[in-house]
């Protein structure tokens, strides 16, 4: 039954390549963040699967990775970059969110240290923090808010979520909680959304620009 839960879930992760740049790069960071901690704990047999897992899941995805990579590589991938929001950059991108729920969390797992979702847990919040500091290594970020709204903020609210939880007793009160972590999940996306289209609507105005241009070039 594990086995095919593994290769049901590197099935998936492989259609991940075919769907959404941002998620299957998420899911990857994730994976590996989860193999170090199984290696670090020295669960071999969980660090195995999630490796092979990882590796089916690349083969799959095989085909538009190398696709991705001629194109970014390319004349063509490097002028458009531009408007896919690419930045060369080392700079660490610097949240107070991110370090306080870490450090929450991580005062958690030491109370809590025989709790088995506390790997998964882990890998999510580190995945999160690597995903939006990237460029320090590679020199390269493309909308890294794509990340934070997406994928990071979700997950400390999980993760915050799953702290508290944990601590309270009462079903009434895990209710509301649960309750509450839904209006702020919600509210967060609508605000950060709309404060994100005020934000960017110059450079949109802008881009329109090129409208004439692209439809000329699609035509022919």
């Amino acid at each position: 039954q594990k086995t095919a839960l593994a290769l049901a879930a590197g099935f998936l992760f492989g259609l991940l390549f075919y769907v959404y740049s941002y998620a299957y790069t998420f899911v990857f960071i994730f994976n590996g963040f989860l193999f170090l901690i199984f290696i670090f704990k020295r669960e071999w047999q969980s660090a195995k699967r999630v490796f092979l897992i990882s590796v089916l899941g690349i083969l799959i995805g095989a085909y538009n990775i190398l696709r991705t990579l001629m194109f970014i590589i390319s004349s063509a991938g490097q002028q458009f970059s531009y408007f896919y929001g690419a930045r060369y950059e080392h700079a660490l991108a610097y949240g107070k969110l991110g370090p306080l729920i870490l450090a929450l969390f991580s005062i958690f797992a030491y109370k809590k240290r025989g709790d088995e979702n506390l790997p998964i847990l882990y890998a999510l919040l580190l995945a999160g923090w690597f995903s939006i500091n990237q460029q320090v290594i590679t020199g390269l970020s493309i909308d890294p808010n794509h990340y934070l709204f997406y994928y990071v903020q979700p997950v400390f609210i999980i993760a915050a979520s799953y702290v508290f939880w944990s601590f309270i007793k009462k079903w009434s009160a895990k209710l509301v909680l649960f309750l509450l972590m839904i209006i702020v999940f919600f509210s967060n996306t609508a605000v950060e959304q709309y404060g994100a289209f005020f934000k960017t609507l110059k450079e949109r105005i802008y881009e329109q620009n090129y409208k004439v241009s692209l439809d000329t070039l699609n035509r022919d």
